[in-house]
């Protein structure tokens, strides 16, 4: 995957013709996937603009007092040189802690390639004989730190293991403390505190880069409140499934759009269908649905979605559950690159239990909104779920006004949407990507975080 340059203006287009024409101009009509640095310098543009709250992972400080700790620690005499070696010491069969610079192996290109083995012979005592790794307890043993901090503080290496020190202490003072790389563990603890102290009616965006801060990666989007959580786009990508995967755990009631395609017997099809059709445009699309949601007070989250109850079965126990779909506002839909996506929706809206609709000479059939409620109302009237069953009948109470709306915003949606189509292949989103890539660059400073403190030593600090 190679990460292009364009030479599209930054300057804003004032029509969808002129936005077409400057992509087929420049010949730059497909996305280009952004860095996470300049998908948040997007989020601090659409902040002041609209006043959208967009969290960025790893920004809101919940793990600086760990960070903190650690670097109190290697600032520490009588424990920097142990814990130091000790943290970043790879183990044999990995050959490196992928997530640092110092990790202390005999890679020719390590940092400490030249002194691997006077490390290694200053250690012994602490190394398994047979496989090479710390002995289980070390990094927890005090008696054991402080006496191989004094083997190392008098070796003739101790001025290596100070430089390397004070890099790592440099960075982490430098970057780290309110800016961190986080996984999908992290991620939820960040999710479920936001969640925690938001306010009724309250809801915010988060982003989350995959452990990733400046370079390219896939990235999830979600909506928070106090009342749920909301995954406004499936990527059915395997970096999304671990975060995906903790929230339906954690919160049951995560709502996400389910589309069911059904076959000539009316059972569901396993048939993957979502808004993107590209490998590469998933933080471009996931903002622009971000700041569609979430722009005027989230008046399209508050007016011009639905969220209901519906019924599926447990991926381990077969068993059926109630779940919760979330139908997105018509106005994203401009940025889909999936007509397909488009037109199962809309067939969603019909009357009936069942809805057909065609695409490219193929008739598929889908499972209505109206369809869902119904085995849901079922379901929790079997199951006596009161609160199931409340939530079904408010939400065929207001169904049909709800489709009117929404119909009348699709067309308007389409119709944007339309004019961006090039030989049959639609670049609304293409063309967002290169105006994000273009604002990021003029507005940000360059950074360069480095490489991320290894997760292994956050985690023994909790």
């Amino acid at each position: 995957m190679s990460y292009q340059q364009t030479l599209i203006p930054c300057k804003a287009m004032t029509t969808l013709e002129n936005m077409k024409q400057s992509l087929k101009k420049e010949a730059q009509q497909n996305s280009i996937m952004l860095k996470g640095s300049e998908i948040e310098e997007n989020i601090n543009f659409y902040k002041k603009k609209y006043g959208c709250k967009i969290i960025y992972n790893g920004t809101i400080g919940l793990f600086s007092q760990q960070v903190r700790s650690l670097i109190a620690t290697y600032e520490d005499p009588k424990k920097k040189y142990a814990k130091f070696i000790l943290d970043y010491w790879a183990e044999p069969e990995k050959g490196a802690v992928y997530e640092s610079d110092f990790a202390i192996n005999e890679d020719p290109l390590s940092y400490w390639c030249d002194h691997y083995k006077t490390i290694k012979s200053l250690t012994k005592n602490f190394l398994d004989e047979n496989t090479g790794k710390l002995k289980a307890g070390v990094q927890n043993s005090e008696s054991t730190i402080i006496e191989l901090n004094k083997t190392l503080a008098t070796s003739n290496i101790k001025t290596v293991i100070d430089e390397a020190i004070n890099k790592c202490v440099s960075k982490l003072k430098e970057e780290r403390i309110h800016h961190q790389c986080i996984d999908a563990s992290r991620a939820l603890e960040e999710i479920t505190h936001i969640k925690k102290n938001l306010t009724k009616g309250e809801s915010v965006g988060y982003i989350f880069t995959n452990c990733e801060i400046d370079s390219v990666s896939h990235y999830d989007v979600f909506v928070i409140s106090s009342e749920q959580i909301i995954i406004p786009i499936q990527y059915y990508n395997e970096a999304s499934l671990d975060l995906c995967n903790l929230l339906e755990s954690k919160f049951p009631q995560t709502s996400y759009t389910e589309i069911n395609l059904l076959d000539e017997n009316n059972e569901t099809l396993e048939i993957d269908i979502h808004p993107q059709a590209d490998s590469i445009s998933c933080g471009t699309l996931g903002l622009c649905y971000l700041k569609t949601l979430l722009k005027n007070n989230s008046n399209e989250l508050e007016n011009n979605c639905l969220t209901f109850p519906h019924v599926t079965k447990n991926e381990n126990t077969g068993e059926k559950q109630l779940s919760y779909n979330f139908f997105p506002p018509p106005k994203v839909l401009q940025y889909s690159q999936s007509s397909r996506y488009n037109k199962a929706l809309l067939a969603m809206l019909n009357d009936k239990d069942q809805a057909k609709f065609e695409h490219n000479g193929k008739t598929h059939k889908v499972e209505t909104i109206k369809g869902m409620l119904a085995s849901a109302i079922r379901y929790c009237q079997q199951n006596s779920n009161a609160q199931g069953l409340e939530s079904c009948k408010k939400t065929l109470n207001k169904f049909n006004e709800f489709r009117t709306l929404w119909l009348k915003c699709f067309k308007e949606s389409e119709n944007k949407r339309a004019k961006m189509d090039v030989s049959g292949k639609n670049i609304f989103l293409a063309y967002k990507a290169h105006r994000f890539f273009n604002r990021a660059k003029n507005r940000a400073p360059k950074k360069s975080y480095g490489p991320p403190p290894s997760k292994t030593l956050l985690n023994n600090l909790n």
